[in-house]
C-alpha cells in the first residue's frame, strides 16, 4: 500500500509540475489564495495528508487507487480538449466569484465522492459544481463543456 501512495504522490507531483510545461493552458495553484471567476475547470487533488487518510481506509482498495489515476488522466484530456481553461488546485477553500458574491467550497464537505481528486466545474455564472473524475461525461454534465 505504501508503494501505492508513493507511486501516487508521483504522479501528483508529475501532473502539477510537468503537465503545466506541456499545456500552457493549466494553472497550477498551491497554497495561495485564489478566486476563479470564469469558466474552467478545477482539478481539486489532495495532500500528501489526504492521500495517507485513503491509504489507511480499509475501504480503499489498490484497484481503487488506479481507478482514480486514470479517470482523472481521462477527465483532465477531456477538459484539456473541450474547454482550455484548466486549473491544478490543492487549496482546502476555493473560491468563486458569481454576481459580486463569493462561494467557498470546502474540501471537507465533499467527502461523499469517495475519489481522491475531485471536479469542479464552474461556468463564470452560477454556482460550481463538483463531481467525481469518473463523471465528467455523463450526460448531465455535457451541456458545460459545449462550445
Amino acid at each position: 500500500m505504501k508503494k501505492i501512495a508513493i507511486c501516487l504522490f508521483h504522479w501528483l507531483v508529475i501532473l502539477m509540475f510537468c503537465i503545466p510545461k506541456i499545456y500552457s493552458n493549466i494553472n497550477v495553484m498551491k497554497d495561495s489564495v485564489t478566486y476563479y471567476s470564469e469558466k474552467i475547470v478545477i482539478f481539486w487533488c489532495p495532500t500528501e495528508n489526504e492521500l495517507n487518510l485513503f491509504e489507511s481506509d480499509e475501504k480503499y482498495s489498490h484497484e481503487e487507487e488506479m481507478d482514480d489515476a486514470y479517470y482523472n488522466t481521462e477527465a483532465m484530456n477531456y477538459a484539456i480538449e473541450h474547454v482550455g481553461n484548466i486549473a491544478v488546485d490543492t487549496n482546502s477553500f476555493i473560491r468563486f466569484v458569481v454576481k459580486n458574491d463569493t462561494i467557498v467550497l470546502k474540501k471537507q464537505d465533499f467527502t461523499d465522492l469517495y475519489f481522491s481528486w475531485k471536479v469542479i466545474l464552474f461556468d463564470g455564472r452560477n454556482k460550481p459544481i463538483v463531481i467525481a473524475p469518473i463523471d465528467i461525461l455523463d450526460d448531465r454534465f455535457l451541456w458545460f463543456f459545449k462550445k
